[in-house]
């Protein structure tokens, strides 16, 4: 499905036909894009300038209209979403304040305004896109932008096809870094980053560069390692450099490259066609785009010749291919320059097809890949959509080459506005989380590390300022009801993986546990009078149904509306079996006593386990006077009383659970980030694989911090519960 369509510069900017090109995923899932037709003036009576775009990523979410009801064909998202890198900047209109939502396109030709009132973005920014999830735009040094890499730290190398010069752009900021413009006199048409923080980039007429960002070092090849697409292997860190034209040597058309970390030629091989884009996959089978043409070309290992390739054959049907891209499953996408309504992108099975090798399998059972899934990018009425992407366009090169890693996010809610948040802990190794045979751990070379952002709305977490979140040390995000963890897992060079089993989140207040408590019974008071109760009570006062019945001597009270709610885990209580994360309800009632509105009810029931006549029950009853009429503290003499976790016939757990805990990538399998839904988690959440047989399945627990009794505890008080010093 397409899920939008946006805008890559102002309206009347510097570029009226800014022709975005090159598109590039970045580790979050944003996408960066080259507008390599925009060429005009900035600042002011400056110079040239190009520019790129970034838009964001949001999972989730209702479609809504602009007061946040539900409609299905709405230009808003709402919370609560799985992931999302769009920032909430304005309200129904540009000038409205900030609203909860998120305005954005909901599909092809649904492109929303940039009118840049007064000129105001030309020279760089969004304020007045309509789109929230366009979230940069910035001018560059150099002229028609073509080469969009990403970098280990999630910045972006930006090179320019006209001048040659490239330069690196924050990847938080968007803004470009002082002192990082170079050029040399080659590359600018397309390029990639490697594991060593190499930055290639190629070019059809002064040839491919290769440039050191640690030395800040560079080396310009010429033509004689090709002159097009680039791809890496994700297992090897090869570079795969493919040719658009013969070189003379090449008998009637072209050969592909295979370049070693320092540029050093390994192997070629002839290509069928004129070439584009290039691709690698996690099997380390290489997929080369005819130039506008039908085919895409095959090669694999050579299961005979370790370290060599062979051709397996050319996968047909396509509609002037241009690049290739791996997604996170291992399928290839093909960009078809000539689209309609019904092509534009085309999915290769790479496990589909005839045998490759003429039938053989090539000595290894390989297929040469079938064509299983196209889309039209051309939406009716609309300008012709040309995609001429042969970059990153799936993030597959950025998490599985340049930086090898997966990411889990997830985003907690406290219910409380402004809290305040604490430590952030993982790997505590709680028996609950994990099961006996996984263990949480970080083999020598690997690591785990966190980063984490709060805001009072969801939306507002786009906006928020990620500060690092170190294992069991106490952090300071600004407060908010909502908190945001990211946590990265990167393996060490023997692809192992760090394993993640739990995460807990400290806070300064107490979150609000779910559950409830059912049951009842009989007590006894000091004068022997028999009192029986009978009640359903949850954790939140919200939490629906809440009721409580209690009976004595001709007596009767009876809950009309659940006041406050306290809900702890005693230390000294051990239930068997635990079935809820608390045993003890405290809480606050009114209702009527004897028919009479008014009355008010305290309380304290535990769980003990079974059977119920370890259970205690606590009740004093007040009439419309605040007069005691009943109070009463003993082991229930018949009944039970039971402690459950969430509501009636929920399955999940109380906290957010993601998928698995050795994420794609870390273990030879395809790489896959917040940006490849999954997120996690989650990402999800962002998405993530189920965890291998003998691994654990993380649960990240929303731990409240130990008081001194050590009891966990939740405190929920309606607003306006003056006598109780305000609630959580």
């Amino acid at each position: 499905d397409i899920l939008g369509e946006y805008s890559t510069n102002p309206d009347a900017g510097a570029a009226a036909f800014p022709s975005p090109s090159r598109t590039t995923v970045d580790q979050l899932g944003n996408v960066w894009v080259a507008n390599r037709g925009e060429f005009g003036v900035s600042p002011p009576g400056g110079v040239a300038k190009g520019s790129i775009a970034r838009m964001g990523l949001v999972i989730g979410g209702t479609r809504t209209d602009s007061s946040g009801t539900p409609d299905a064909n709405g230009q808003y998202l709402a919370p609560p979403f799985q992931y999302s890198t769009c920032v909430d900047r304005h309200g129904a209109t540009i000038a409205a304040a900030p609203d909860g939502l998120i305005k954005t396109s909901d599909g092809l030709g649904n492109i929303l305004a940039w009118p840049n009132a007064g000129g105001v973005d030309t020279h760089g920014g969004v304020v007045t896109a309509e789109d929230e999830c366009i979230i940069n735009y910035t001018r560059t040094t150099g002229t028609g932008t073509r080469t969009v890499a990403i970098d280990a730290n999630n910045d972006v190398w930006v090179g320019s096809n006209d001048t040659h010069e490239h330069e690196k752009v924050d990847g938080v900021t968007g803004i470009p870094v002082a002192a990082t413009l170079f050029e040399d006199g080659c590359g600018g048409y397309g390029g990639l980053i490697d594991g060593n923080g190499v930055l290639w980039s190629a070019h059809t007429s002064s040839g491919l560069l290769r440039y050191d960002t640690n030395t800040n070092t560079a080396t310009c090849f010429g033509f004689t390692r090709g002159d097009y697409g680039l791809g890496i292997d994700p297992n090897t860190g090869n570079v795969w450099h493919s040719s658009l034209f013969s070189t003379g040597i090449d008998g009637p058309c072209c050969r592909l490259y295979e370049l070693d970390a320092a540029g050093n030629i390994l192997n070629s091989y002839l290509q069928p066609f004129g070439a584009q884009g290039v691709a690698v996959d996690g099997n380390s089978h290489v997929w080369v785009a005819e130039i506008f043409g039908g085919e895409v070309a095959h090669y694999a290992p050579d299961p005979g010749n370790p370290g060599a390739h062979l051709f397996v054959g050319t996968v047909t049907g396509f509609e002037g291919t241009t690049g290739v891209a791996i997604d996170a499953k291992g399928n290839v996408w093909a960009s078809e320059n000539n689209s309609s309504t019904t092509r534009g992108a085309a999915r290769i099975d790479p496990n589909a097809g005839p045998l490759g090798c003429g039938g053989t399998g090539c000595g290894a059972g390989y297929t040469v890949g079938a064509i299983n899934l196209t889309v039209g990018l051309d939406a009716v009425g609309l300008d012709f959509a040309g995609p001429y992407n042969y970059s990153d366009m799936t993030g597959f090169v950025a998490i599985g080459a340049t930086a090898p890693q997966g990411t889990w996010t997830v985003v907690f809610d406290s219910e409380e506005a402004g809290t305040e948040w604490g430590t952030i802990s993982w790997n505590t190794e709680n028996a609950q989380n994990c099961p006996a045979t996984a263990e949480g751990r970080e083999p020598p070379g690997t690591s785990i590390t966190a980063r984490a952002r709060s805001a009072d709305t969801e939306v507002g977490l786009a906006a928020a300022l990620w500060i690092p979140a170190p294992n069991g040390v106490d952090i300071d995000p600004a407060d908010g009801r909502f908190i945001q963890l990211e946590l990265k897992l990167v393996p060490n060079d023997d692809s192992e993986s760090p394993i993640l089993c739990d995460v807990t989140i400290e806070t300064g207040i107490q979150p609000i546990l779910k559950g409830r408590m059912t049951g009842g019974g009989s007590v006894f008071t000091e004068d022997d009078v028999r009192v029986t109760h009978g009640f359903t009570l949850h954790c939140k006062f919200d939490d629906l149904p809440n009721r409580l019945q209690v009976n004595w001597q001709g007596h009767s009270f009876h809950m009309e509306s659940l006041d406050s709610a306290l809900c702890t885990d005693d230390p000294n209580i051990e239930p068997q079996p635990p079935v809820a994360p608390f045993d003890t309800h405290q809480g606050t009632g009114s209702g009527r006593y004897d028919g009479v509105s008014g009355a008010r009810a305290e309380w304290t029931f535990t769980d003990a386990g079974q059977p119920g006549t370890s259970d205690t029950a606590v009740i004093r009853i007040f009439d419309a006077g605040d007069v005691l009429v009943l109070e009463v503290s003993n082991n229930l003499n018949k009944g039970n009383q039971q402690a459950h976790r969430g509501q009636p016939g929920d399955k999940a757990t109380d906290t957010p659970t993601p998928g698995g805990c050795v994420l794609p990538g870390l273990a030879g399998e395809a790489p896959t980030s917040t940006a490849t839904p999954g997120p996690t988690t989650t990402p999800t959440d962002t998405p993530t694989p189920a965890a291998p047989p003998g691994e654990c399945t993380p649960t990240p627990e929303l731990t409240p911090p130990t008081p001194g009794d050590k009891t966990e505890m939740a405190l929920n008080i309606k607003s306006g519960d003056s006598d109780t010093g305000g609630g959580l």
